[in-house]
C-alpha cells in the first residue's frame, strides 16, 4: 500500500493532508500540500435536547468505533474497571460493529450498541464523557480525530491520548483531558464524575471549537479553494 501511495503522490499537482504530520510526509514528493481537516457536520451531530431527568441518569463512559479499535479501549480496562467498581451508578456504552469480552468490568453495566449511521447521533449524546485511548505510533499520527469531534459536536467532553491530531484538538481550548498513563486515565474519570457542571462546561467548549474549526460548511469553503487554484 506505501508504494500505491508514494506513486499516487509523485504524479499528483494538489495534496490534501488531514493534519500536520501527513503534510509533513507528503510534502517530499513535490506536489503543493494542503492542510484541510476532517470535517463534522454539525446540524446532525449537535447536543441532545435537555430533559427534566437529565440530572438522574447513570454517568455514562462512551467510546465508539470499528471493531478493529477495540483493542484501543482494552488497553486502558484496568483505569475503567478501577472507576467503575468505585463508582456504582456508572456505565460503559460501547457503540461498535460486534461486542467484545472484558476481564475486569462489571459485566452488566457494560452496554453494547450495533453501529447505525440512523442512531448513532442519538447514542453518543447519552455519553457523559468520551473516550480516545490510542497507542502513540505511526499509524495514531496520522488520524485525523475524527472521533473526538464527534464527540465534541455533540458537547460530550472528552478524555483523550495526547498524539498526533488529538493533541491540536485539545490545544484549541478546554473541551477535556489528556490521559497517558492508568493513573491519568483513572483521576480524569473521577475528575468529570465529580465535576459534572465543569463537564459541561468543557462540552459546550468542545462544541464551539468544532463550529470554529471543524464545521463541514467551513471545510467545503476550503476546498473549493483547492479546486480553484487547480484550474
Amino acid at each position: 500500500m506505501l508504494n500505491s501511495i508514494q506513486s499516487i503522490a509523485k504524479c499528483a499537482d494538489i495534496i490534501i493532508a488531514g493534519n500536520n504530520y501527513l503534510a509533513d510526509w507528503f510534502v517530499n514528493y513535490g506536489a503543493e500540500v494542503w492542510i484541510i481537516p476532517t470535517a463534522i457536520d454539525t446540524e446532525r451531530f449537535r447536543p441532545k435536547l435537555a430533559s427534566s431527568d437529565d440530572n438522574s441518569h447513570k454517568f455514562i463512559i462512551g467510546w465508539t468505533g470499528s471493531v478493529g479499535n477495540l483493542g484501543y479501549l482494552q488497553a486502558i480496562e484496568p483505569a475503567i474497571a478501577q472507576f467503575m467498581n468505585q463508582f456504582l451508578d456508572s456505565e460503559l456504552l460501547i457503540i461498535t460493529d460486534q461486542p467484545l469480552s472484558f476481564s475486569s468490568l462489571p459485566a452488566e453495566r457494560v452496554r453494547f450498541i450495533p453501529w447505525s449511521s440512523q442512531t448513532e447521533v442519538t447514542e453518543v449524546q447519552q455519553m457523559d464523557i468520551g473516550l480516545i485511548p490510542l497507542p502513540n505510533n505511526e499509524w495514531t499520527k496520522g488520524k485525523c480525530s475524527f472521533k473526538i469531534l464527534q464527540y465534541m459536536a455533540c458537547c460530550i467532553p472528552v478524555i483523550v491520548y495526547p498524539v498526533g491530531m488529538n493533541s491540536v484538538v485539545l490545544a484549541l481550548g478546554e473541551v477535556g483531558l489528556g490521559a497517558n498513563t492508568t493513573s491519568d486515565w483513572y483521576e480524569a474519570l473521577v475528575f468529570f464524575y465529580k465535576n459534572r457542571s465543569l463537564g459541561h462546561n468543557f462540552g459546550e467548549n468542545g462544541r464551539q471549537v468544532v463550529e470554529d474549526n471543524f464545521n463541514q460548511k467551513a471545510i467545503c469553503q476550503k476546498l473549493v479553494k483547492v479546486f480553484q487554484n487547480l484550474i
